[in-house]
């Protein structure tokens, strides 16, 4: 049996807590043994990979009906393709991460990225159409909207703690 707990980095705090407790030492010793950290995105070449699945990842499976294509058919019968849009993106979440003041590298959580290109997408179903275009503006409303900013902040012991100790 394998056993893989995935949790927010405060779970680490709990670790070290069952590790002082004689009663709940066994937990970190059977379930708790390594810690693997899962990073987010670094790079606007980090996101082409991820955007592009939305272009070709269908549902059910074997439908002619990538996601991209649910929300916007007309656009992607005509070449639209979000894995095209991750130059645009990356500068949507870098900007708000220079405009919060970080004073750590930008690294954009998986779950950020999938909020904000939900919220693009549905925000934008009613302009289909051939010619569409997701704009700097949409993307940056778009991160805005997701909480990004937000989560870096709650995050920012984390992201400081492994700039300072190299982890």
């Amino acid at each position: 049996m394998f056993t893989f707990l995935v949790g927010q980095p405060g779970i680490l705090n709990r670790k070290s807590s069952f590790r002082q407790s004689v009663d709940t030492s066994q937990i970190v010793s059977r379930f708790m043994i390594d810690e693997l950290r899962f990073e987010g995105f670094h790079s606007a070449d980090d996101l082409k990979m991820s955007l592009g699945a939305f272009d070709t990842s269908t549902f059910p499976d074997r439908s002619e009906w990538p996601f991209t294509r649910f929300f916007l058919q007309r656009a992607f019968d005509t070449g639209f393709r979000l894995g095209k849009q991750h130059g645009v993106l990356w500068e949507a979440f870098d900007a708000a991460h220079r405009r919060a003041r970080f004073d750590f590298t930008m690294e954009i959580p998986t779950e950020y990225l999938a909020r904000t290109v939900e919220i693009a997408l549905t925000d934008n179903m009613q302009q289909d159409g051939a010619d569409f275009a997701l704009s700097p503006a949409c993307w940056s409303q778009a991160v805005e909207e997701s909480n990004f900013v937000a989560a870096l902040e709650e995050l920012r012991i984390i992201f400081v703690d492994e700039a300072a100790y190299g982890s």
